[in-house]
C-alpha cells in the first residue's frame, strides 16, 4: 500500500533516522539508541513531494535498512516502536 512521501520522512525521522538534505536524493541514515550512525540507511527523493511512494520503492527502501515491505511500514506508521528496530539493527551489524 503506497505511502505518502512526508508520511515516509515524518516516520523514519521519528524512529532515528537523520536526514541528509545537501545530496541530490533525501538519504536517511540511522543513528542507534547510543548515537552511533549504523549502516542501515535509505534514499527519497526531493521531487516525490507530497507524492506517494508506490509499493516497488517501499520494497527498494526496505531492503536497504534491513527489513522487509511489511516491517517498513510498521516502522513508519508507528507499530514497531525505536526499540525494536535498534534491536534488530545493533543485532545485524554484530554479525
Amino acid at each position: 500500500m503506497p505511502r505518502k512521501h512526508r508520511e515516509i520522512r515524518r516516520g523514519l525521522e521519528a524512529k532515528g533516522f537523520v536526514a541528509d538534505l545537501q545530496r541530490s536524493h533525501i538519504v536517511f541514515v540511522y543513528k542507534d539508541l547510543q548515537g552511533h550512525t549504523t549502516t542501515a540507511r535509505t534514499v527519497l527523493s526531493h521531487s516525490a513531494g507530497g507524492n506517494e511512494v508506490g509499493d516497488s520503492l517501499l520494497a527498494k527502501m526496505a531492503r536497504q535498512v534491513g527489513l522487509d515491505r511489511s516491517a517498513l511500514l510498521r516502522l513508519i506508521d508507528c507499530p514497531m516502536c525505536r526499540d525494536e528496530f535498534d534491536n534488530i539493527v545493533v543485532s545485524r551489524e554484530e554479525c
